[in-house]
């Protein structure tokens, strides 16, 4: 099953962080969060755009969204593929991985080199810059 999770970094970060995931399972969440910024619950539906798009899926495939709202709201589902394809969503159409993770890469750079010049300890690697292939995997099942 794959797990993907709508939100702020904050929020995919802690997902990933508890939940053991490796970077695959949220690079999803992490595009939508980079194309679009935090859009609230909708993330969810760019989310699946984005698996539906890049990866696509097999008959029988699961997918686990969880969607966190402010205060204490948290909403999930598991969405269960009724047939094997891979559609292209206007959402994404242009969308380029390699380059995202570039500027996820330059902007951890800066992060660093910002915190360093404030006095305060570097963070290891931002989550969602991984030093792993940019290309786009398949989707997980488990």
């Amino acid at each position: 099953m794959g797990v993907y999770a709508a939100g702020g970094r904050g929020v995919i970060d802690a997902i990933q962080n508890e939940l053991g995931l490796t970077d695959n399972y949220v690079e999803p969440s992490r595009a939508a969060l980079y194309r679009y910024g935090n859009v609230s619950s909708s993330s969810v539906w760019y989310v699946l755009a984005f698996i539906e798009h890049f990866r696509g899926l097999q008959k029988g495939d699961q997918v686990m969204q969880l969607a966190f709202g402010s205060g204490f709201k948290c909403n999930s589902c598991v969405w269960v593929a009724n047939k094997t394809f891979q559609q292209d969503h206007y959402a994404w159409e242009g969308f380029n991985i390699a380059s995202m993770y570039e500027d996820l890469s330059t902007l951890e750079i800066k992060l660093n080199k910002l915190l360093q010049s404030k006095g305060e300890k570097p963070l290891d690697r931002v989550p969602g810059s991984p030093r792993v292939s940019t290309t786009p995997s398949t989707v997980a099942a488990h």
